[in-house]
């Protein structure tokens, strides 16, 4: 039976208590894991040294262009030996620097201050920046609170990743779409950091009918690649471009990282041992299938909560690049639909589910992939009960089902 926009005292209650118990958590790991910042037990080894995590590379790549050489960042057996001066051992495998020059800039500002305290006020920026976007999607502060206790967020935070940063970028984009176009266009124009991630944007967007946003989301990706290749010289441009090639050949093709470690459905069917040629026409089905439903929902009149949720929920499955980090997005999915309305029973399983995943998918496996269908699922279960409502005159709740232009113009 369609859920109702009404829920008795009990639910509201348990969802009360589910929610501050989880934003307890996150407060709490934050909490912790500044103490272990400051008392060099986390991310730090016994020597003291930092461990080989992942915020080692952005320091790093940061710390190379400070010294007027970021195109080092690029060249693979040189930052090897810089990551090796600062965690003070050799390590079997080093961590590649992937992104554009436009993260360069983060890097640069992260480089300027020690490790432990880069990495604790990235960590804090990083953590108030997501949960204030998912406090202004849920207009619910415990909410925004309790998405950081969420396995993909923990993640981020432990290793010092940027998903919370992404996460937010596009979180914040899909906030801002109806009423600033530009504004949203120009933030949309910063996951250029993160290519991966936007790739249903452009689908979305004309589908939907946001052509202004198109057109600023263009000019922020051109401005800021711009301002980041005048400051760092066209060079790291040409040089990013060039390991971009052979590094999705390494780690798409020939496994230089690992499979386990991607949580795409190309991964998983990896995984599963399938041939290279079945995995990459299992992501081109799963791909295209999110490129035509992103596109006909965003042509529809559904309530733009839903839209949102949908395209936030589809991104990870489009793409055949993506780690359990790059799912914060999917908060952002969560934070759409707790909007529209609570969760009910079954939605709330299926959610339970996609968190257990990830978090059975931390023992080497490609699993958490399946986090993101389960996500898709609920946004789909939305979609047919809304149009089960509509027939009968009634409405889940949420966003009227108006096209931007009219909502704008209401």
């Amino acid at each position: 039976m369609p859920a109702q926009n009404t829920d008795d005292g009990s639910s509201a209650r348990l969802e009360r208590i589910a929610m501050t118990a989880m934003a307890g958590i996150a407060i709490a790991f934050i909490v912790g894991l500044t103490i272990c910042t400051a008392l060099r037990i986390w991310p730090f080894e016994r020597s003291g040294h930092p461990a080989m995590v992942d915020f080692v590379i952005f320091w790093e790549a940061g710390r190379l262009a400070l010294q007027g050489t970021p195109h080092f960042a690029y060249v693979p057996h040189v930052l090897h030996l810089a990551e090796v001066q600062t965690v003070g051992h050799d390590v079997p495998a080093s961590l590649q620097w992937l992104y554009p020059p436009l993260f360069l800039c983060v890097a640069v500002v992260l480089a300027s201050l020690p490790f432990a305290l880069s990495f604790a006020l990235w960590n804090g920026a990083t953590f108030v920046t997501y949960a204030g976007v998912m406090t202004a999607i849920t207009k619910r502060p415990v909410v925004g609170l309790a998405a950081a206790a969420c396995p993909w967020a923990v993640d981020c935070l432990y290793i010092g990743q940027e998903g919370l940063l992404t996460a937010s970028i596009i979180g914040g984009t899909l906030l801002l779409l109806n009423r600033r176009p530009a504004l949203a266009g120009l933030l949309l124009g910063l996951l250029s950091f993160k290519p991966q991630l936007g790739l249903l944007f452009p689908v979305a967007l004309a589908f939907g009918g946001y052509w202004r946003a198109v057109l600023w989301a263009s000019i922020g990706t051109l401005a800021w690649t711009a301002g980041s290749v005048a400051a760092f010289g066209p060079g790291t441009m040409f040089d990013f471009l060039h390991s971009l090639t052979s590094h999705t050949d390494g780690f798409l093709a020939r496994d230089e990282m690992g499979w386990y470690n991607l949580q795409s459905m190309y991964a998983f069917a990896r995984g599963l041992g399938a041939p290279g040629i079945v995995c990459w026409l299992f992501q081109a089905f799963a791909s295209m299938s999110c490129v035509v439903a992103i596109a006909a929902l965003w042509r529809s009149n559904m309530p733009f909560c839903l839209k949102a949720a949908g395209l936030a929920a589809a991104i990870p499955v489009a793409t055949p690049y993506v780690l359990v980090y790059d799912q914060t997005v999917l908060a952002v999915a969560l934070g759409f639909l707790i909007y529209q309305r609570r969760l009910d029973i079954p939605e709330c399983a299926t959610v339970a589910f996609s968190i257990l995943i990830t978090s059975w998918a931390w023992s080497n496996n490609s699993a958490a992939a399946l986090a993101s269908v389960a996500v898709c699922a609920v946004v789909s279960r939305r979609i047919l009960l809304e149009k089960r409502s509509r027939s009968r005159g009634t409405s889940l709740g949420g966003e009227p089902g108006l096209h931007h232009a009219q909502a704008y113009a209401a």
